[in-house]
């Protein structure tokens, strides 16, 4: 029987057991308590199985909030020695952010920025293909900008995507041209 890619314990049957991973490997794994099996073989008996749990080493913790507050609350301060994933929730992703969260959580292992104001299951199914279909190489960029930030850019960042744009197009002409 193959059981494939699994870090939980598994009880298949009465007779098939499964260690799981004696870490957690995974951010989807933070709340998983894992564990060894002993197995005891006697010659008169069944085998017995005994489980111990692993010690952690450094726990995995996932943290969701705004940056001052990650870097300024008390109640932040348990997570300092946890490997983390962070999820920003500024409404643009913060300068420097993952140096300025490493500074008090050393372990930030990822970090993520999902704006406050949009959902999380908010998710766009039409392929990229699709999504840039009809638009300029400017419109593209700006969109970019504003995924990436959840903010515009500003009056002077647009003039110099613009300059960039044009650039790249003037550049492109002149390789066709040769």
């Amino acid at each position: 029987m193959a059981l494939g890619h699994l870090h939980g314990v598994q009880r298949v049957t009465d007779r098939i057991h499964y260690s799981g991973s004696p870490l957690a490997y995974s951010f989807s794994e933070a709340r998983h308590t894992k564990s060894i099996t002993l197995v005891d073989f006697t010659p008169q008996d069944a085998p017995a199985l005994t489980r111990r749990p692993c010690p952690v080493p450094r726990r995995l913790e996932r943290v969701t909030g705004f940056m001052d507050d990650l870097l300024t609350s008390p109640a932040y301060e348990p997570l300092k020695d946890a490997w983390l994933e962070i999820t920003l929730t500024d409404t643009a992703l913060p300068f420097e952010a993952m140096a300025r969260l490493r500074r008090r959580f050393p372990h930030t292992a990822d970090l993520k920025h999902r704006p406050a104001h949009i959902p999380a299951q908010a998710t766009n199914t039409a392929t990229y293909s699709d999504r840039i279909r009809g638009r300029s190489d400017l419109d593209i960029t700006t969109d970019f900008i504003n995924s990436m930030r959840g903010t515009d850019p500003t009056p002077d960042e647009h003039a110099l995507l613009q300059q960039a744009v044009e650039a790249s197009r003037l550049n492109e002409q002149q390789k066709e041209s040769v």
